[in-house]
């Protein structure tokens, strides 16, 4: 990642902030990001995926954040979806898709109802609220 990227996350020492690629691998956060997220750092590469985050973390898919998978979760797979379909000989992503959807059953679901949108675009504006473990 930049300088300027990083300079700019570095400003935002109120606000949980995070770059991804297109598959929604976690590129560079900020400290706030990490004191939310834990130590991103020291996590296996799979694990630092927002997909991931959502669906599989154990405090993210504690049953109190079913909202998250169900509004934030439901609007990454459309847009993996999206991303998807330009690119349906990707192994690579295909092979995020069928790890994700053998790891949680809500991700299938989403994957399966085959909405695809760019992310952002489903519900713009919506405010979400994750329960931390601390909480």
């Amino acid at each position: 990642m930049g300088a300027t990227t990083r300079a700019l996350l570095d400003t935002l020492d109120r606000t949980p902030a995070l770059v991804v690629g297109p598959t929604f691998d976690i590129l560079v956060w900020n400290p706030v990001a990490a004191r939310l997220m834990g130590d991103l750092e020291a996590r296996p590469a799979h694990e630092r995926n927002l997909l991931w985050q959502v669906f599989c973390c154990p405090v993210a898919s504690a049953a109190r954040n079913r909202p998250l998978q169900d509004t934030v979760g439901a609007d990454l797979v459309a847009g993996l979806r999206a991303y998807h379909a330009d690119r349906p000989d990707d192994a690579v992503l295909a092979a995020l898709v069928a790890g994700m959807s053998e790891q949680s059953p809500v991700f299938r679901r989403h994957w399966h109802l085959g909405r695809a949108a760019p992310p952002g675009q489903t519900e713009p504006g919506r405010e979400t609220t994750l329960l931390h473990a601390a909480s």
